[in-house]
């Protein structure tokens, strides 16, 4: 995986990429790669629009994940909340490629239900965890965060010196 970060102190676009790849030998259908794009500018200016307004043509981030049978694309669009601050709006799209075409369109004909009762409720729960651990740092002050965050750079993410494996820097 990589992270590019342009202008650190303020980031502009930041984009993620990876792959994944199954053990060797597993074949072509244990592999996938992916990219998620976000621009911090439109998605502010995309959330500060007046409730009830049209949403921004472009989404202000996107996610593409890439496998054999298919590709995916999430577009996360926030908007005003009628109370509250705002709402993201996801659109996913499915594609199958080649000949896989019409078993996953029939695959979806079947399960699609379902796949959006469980995608709905995943995007509910992964909102509802990005919240707590959003308090979590609004609760926190900005010298609190910097100490926290230069301690991290000293002695790792990982290290909460409870399995007696302290790292040192």
């Amino acid at each position: 995986m990589s992270v590019r970060l342009r202008g650190p102190d303020r980031p502009a676009a930041p984009e993620i990429t990876g792959r994944v790849r199954g053990p060797e030998g597993s074949g072509s259908l244990h592999r996938l790669s992916g990219r998620a794009s976000l621009d911090p500018t439109a998605w502010w200016a995309a959330a500060a629009l007046a409730p009830g307004a049209p949403p921004v043509a472009r989404a202000p981030a996107e996610a593409r994940l890439r496998h054999r049978p298919g590709i995916a694309r999430l577009y996360p669009r926030p908007r005003p909340a009628e109370q509250g601050p705002w709402h993201v709006d996801v659109t996913l799209s499915v594609h199958g490629r080649l000949l896989l075409r019409p078993v996953a369109a029939f695959a979806l004909l079947l399960a699609g239900v379902p796949l959006r009762r469980g995608f709905r409720s995943s995007v509910e729960r992964a909102a509802g965890q990005w919240n707590e651990a959003l308090g979590q740092i609004l609760a926190t002050g900005p010298d609190e965060l910097r100490a926290e965050q230069a301690g991290h750079l000293v002695t790792g993410p990982c290290d909460d010196g409870a399995n007696g494996t302290e790292r040192t820097g």
